[in-house]
């Protein structure tokens, strides 16, 4: 009897820990939500300024560099995240607080970087923390299971019945023709290109700012300056991406393919700028927004099937970057349709771009000189 009540209490005490993580994961997204509308919508929209960019992002940029002198180069990326727990099994190397601030600070000041750093880091140092609390708890991996299942569904919830919710966009299935499948091979060699470009810009980069490193303040705001320049001209190529999707599906019959080019290889590098000058968070969800771009700009020069060509651009592109083909093939799913054609193209993109080779020697070449 005494057995069972114990497990009761683990089991209840792993859903409240499920419910307590997934309440601060929403609230740190919906937070991030209210204040960016309130900066780049609605106090924009009372006055027509074409350089609002680069004095917000100037500005954020001494925000950004002052927290990363004060509080360390967080968030840290979700692979360092990953490997932390791999090699010591827990992850706690600031205060909370201090993760979320620095996630939350250099998205809302219009970053083109993604929540996912962040939230590897607050789901991490919470898991640690419950773990922390079960030391004497038998069967931890079910309770870890209660309590990931708890809060994924108190997030879905909260999304359903709360009305500031998120909404990231859902594209709706199309056709596709067996002759549309001849375009797979050239949209998996521009996937490629695009891969390569992103990674040779992220190694210059790299090299370029480290003697920077030093001044964290002023790197930062040479980051900020860059991104508000890029965004008076390409407002694109600014931001996360994911909330951005939907307006540019609206939108992008009435830019033209060079344009769309131009922002999805722009904004690479934006990626790569903002992450190497402090603005730091995840590249995942900025990268599918410029596989987007790359696959509309494809599209609408040849006319393939459009959900076909964005889906196969953005996984090869994810998979090249990520190297982690299952990871690409499932956050994939959150924006494209789920049948049976579109689960087989994009997993095999995703596994080409994951097996294409980035020249090891030569980027541990390069790694010795950074």
């Amino acid at each position: 009897m005494k057995l069972k009540r114990n497990l009761l209490f683990y089991i209840i005490s792993a859903v409240s820990f499920g419910v307590l993580i997934g309440g601060i994961i929403w609230g740190f997204l919906i937070s991030i939500n209210i204040c960016f509308t309130l900066l780049w919508e609605t106090v924009p929209s009372d006055f027509n300024f074409m350089f609002y960019p680069v004095i917000i992002c100037g500005i954020g940029g001494i925000i950004v560099g002052f927290s990363q002198k004060l509080i360390g180069n967080y968030p840290e990326t979700f692979e360092n995240v990953l490997e932390t727990i791999k090699k010591t099994r827990r992850y706690a190397p600031c205060k909370l607080i201090y993760i979320m601030a620095s996630a939350f600070l250099p998205i809302i000041l219009g970053g083109s970087i993604g929540p996912e750093a962040g939230i590897a880091g607050v789901t991490a140092w919470l898991c640690t923390w419950m773990k922390d609390k079960f030391v004497t708890a038998a069967k931890k991996k079910l309770l870890y299971s209660i309590a990931a299942i708890s809060g994924i569904a108190f997030v879905f919830c909260l999304n359903m019945f709360v009305k500031s919710s998120l909404h990231i966009a859902r594209f709706n299935a199309q056709t596709l023709h067996m002759d549309e499948l001849l375009w797979f091979i050239p949209l998996i060699v521009l996937g490629i290109l695009a891969g390569y470009f992103y990674y040779a810009f992220d190694k210059i980069i790299a090299f370029i700012s480290r003697p920077m490193k030093k001044y964290p303040v002023i790197l930062a705001v040479i980051g900020g300056f860059l991104l508000g320049i890029s965004g008076v001209f390409f407002p694109f190529t600014m931001f996360s991406g994911e909330f951005q999707m939907t307006e540019l599906m609206q939108t992008q019959n009435e830019i033209s393919p060079t344009i769309l080019f131009c922002i999805g290889f722009i904004k690479l590098i934006i990626i790569s700028v903002c992450i190497h000058s402090g603005w730091r968070g995840g590249n995942i969800f900025p990268i599918i927004f410029s596989g987007l771009c790359i696959g509309l700009g494809f599209y609408h020069i040849t006319g393939a099937n459009m959900i076909f060509s964005t889906a196969v651009i953005t996984a090869v592109i994810c998979g090249f970057v990520i190297k982690k083909p299952i990871a690409v093939i499932l956050i994939l799913f959150l924006f494209f349709p789920i049948n049976i054609s579109s689960i087989i193209y994009i997993s095999i993109a995703s596994i080409i771009g994951s097996k294409t080779p980035i020249l090891k020697e030569k980027i541990k070449n390069v790694k010795k000189t950074i």
